[in-house]
């Protein structure tokens, strides 16, 4: 999970926790889940986010319908508690194009071919 780095960590930690034991109480998914919240912590950071790194054990073929779901509640309660995910970021980099782009510079004589 990417959170921006104004985020406690310690605050999306508890979050994702608590997400978690709310899942595991839900008999439609506590089945399919083998295990703990395989909770690593903040795994690195990026440009634009503290990455949080959590894993949940599942049967097998499994682990999409339950990581959907822990992604759903967790987007849920991370807009109940005013977490806020690192923004998407995106940038260009090159000479900017407009009227103030200087005109392309002709080759110096010597390099140009007679003809």
């Amino acid at each position: 999970i990417g959170v921006d780095y104004q985020e406690s960590t310690d605050k999306v930690v508890a979050a994702m926790r608590e997400v978690f034991e709310d899942l595991l109480g839900d008999p439609a998914y506590r089945p399919n889940i083998l295990g703990g919240l395989d909770l690593l912590g903040v795994d690195r950071f990026t440009d634009n986010a503290v990455r949080v790194r959590a894993g949940i054990k599942t049967r097998a073929l499994k682990q999409w319908d339950v990581g959907r779901e822990f992604n759903r509640r967790l987007k849920i309660r991370f807009d109940e508690l005013g977490i806020q995910f690192a923004p998407p970021q995106r940038l260009v980099y090159g000479a900017p194009m407009g009227p103030s782009t200087p005109p392309i510079a002709e080759k110096p004589a010597a390099e140009k071919v007679a003809s």
